[in-house]
């Protein structure tokens, strides 16, 4: 039996996504074709398959969230309480680098609180940071994250708040004031499940700069300014 490791497991995780995504777009691009050759019926049904399998990759980003924040500190449980690993993972390694750019962008010291949750030492600024793997579509680079309504309770505290999301590396680090965050909430799709909700966060690479996937009503939005230099 092949033993499971962080590494295996994210492996497995990127092939299927990817498989996922592969078939999404074949099959939107045949509903474009049916609507193309004026076959409407047809062009439903392919739609509505694409959204099946649609839901399906949430359910799957969410296991891949879970899995991750599995490996670093459990969101309810303080630091002092859980038994560091003498070596880092990649995971905390990571988190680690992206929490030194952050600190160095807002000039200030960060203390950890719980898995993804900063306080600098006055408690006067806070900090959630997340971190995601690139997941291929296309020619567009993609990076998931989950924001939890925890997390929103944890920043809204502060009088002073930041949420910051690495994508791929910290060198590809978005640092965003938690009060313009905020206002976007509303306009992404979300998952209820026990314990509260969380909002599904779908960053996109486009050349340089990224946008934000949102609801189709309300489009992507360009959050390129944010990145930290």
């Amino acid at each position: 039996m092949v033993p499971i490791s962080e590494y295996n497991v994210a492996g497995a995780f990127v092939i299927l996504l990817q498989k996922i995504e592969a078939q999404i777009v074949l099959t939107e691009q045949a509903g474009a074709q049916a609507i193309t050759q004026h076959n409407y019926e047809r062009a439903r049904q392919v739609l509505e398959r694409a959204g099946q399998f649609a839901a399906i990759r949430e359910k799957i980003l969410a296991l891949r969230l879970d899995w991750e924040e599995l490996l670093g500190f459990p969101e309810d449980a303080p630091p002092e309480e859980v038994q560091e690993p003498k070596e880092p993972t990649p995971l905390e390694a990571f988190r680690t680098a992206c929490l030194a750019r952050i600190e160095k962008d807002l000039k200030t010291r960060l203390v950890r609180k719980r898995a993804t949750s900063y306080v600098s030492a006055d408690g006067k600024l806070a900090v959630i940071c997340a971190v995601s793997r690139a997941y291929e579509h296309a020619e567009e680079p993609r990076y998931w994250f989950a924001f939890h309504t925890s997390q929103e309770a944890f920043l809204k505290a502060s009088p002073e708040a930041y949420v910051a999301f690495a994508c791929g590396s910290a060198d590809q680090l978005l640092l965003i004031p938690f009060a313009e965050f905020h206002k976007w909430l509303e306009t992404l799709n979300i998952t209820a499940r026990k314990g509260g909700v969380y909002w599904h966060v779908h960053l996109i690479k486009l050349g340089q700069g990224f946008v934000l996937e949102r609801k189709k009503e309300h489009g992507r939005l360009d959050v390129s300014e944010y990145l930290v230099p």
